[in-house]
């Protein structure tokens, strides 16, 4: 019975440390914001957006931290668009995109905010953006800086001659011709 008391003690000692280790540790900060975003079709993408622009992402800048217009820690990504063929507006040869979104720090540390409405970008994927100077009254978006008109519904990835997003699948060509007849329809 005295040889059991030693390792159950030590059993209880490592329950309770375990225990403390699972519930008191502080763990990685994490926010979910859903923004409410206005339907928009092809048209009022077109129409809405100051630039439109199909192009590589080139360079993805992680995380960082910055405010909301109402004083709130927030993360912000950009991207790096490497403009292949420029639509409408006036857009340098790489275009900075902020989003809101992604992680800063490590360990407990770490704070992430998800936005489910902005739309995902991956480093080297061909995609179609409808280009925006308004962040949706967020957060103040610096001069030489894009942000997506619509939100999700304003980036396209392009492949095949496809033009995906999570509204569907469309062919490239109708989605250019619709863009053309709104741009036509505009002068």
């Amino acid at each position: 019975m005295k040889k059991l008391i030693l390792p159950m003690s030590l059993l209880a000692i490592l329950a309770i440390v375990i225990t403390g280790a699972v519930f008191f540790i502080p763990k990685e900060k994490k926010v979910n914001l859903s923004l409410l975003v206005v339907e928009q079709d092809i048209t009022s993408l077109t129409r809405d957006s100051v630039a439109i622009a199909i192009g590589t992402i080139k360079d993805i800048i992680p995380g960082h931290l910055g405010m909301d217009n109402s004083g709130n820690k927030i993360v912000f990504t950009d991207y790096v668009l490497l403009v292949k063929n420029a639509i409408k507006g006036n857009v340098d040869e790489e275009v900075k995109i902020r989003i809101i979104g992604g992680s800063v720090g490590e360990g407990k540390n770490k704070f992430s905010v998800f936005a489910e409405d902005e739309p995902d970008f991956v480093k080297g994927e061909e995609v179609l953006v409808f280009l925006s100077k308004n962040s949706g009254g967020f957060f103040d978006l610096p001069v030489d800086y894009y942000a997506v008109e619509g939100r999700f519904q304003g980036k396209y990835q392009i492949v095949n001659n496809e033009a995906r997003n999570p509204k569907g699948i469309f062919k490239l060509d109708k989605v250019m011709d619709e863009i053309n007849l709104t741009l036509q329809s505009q002068k």
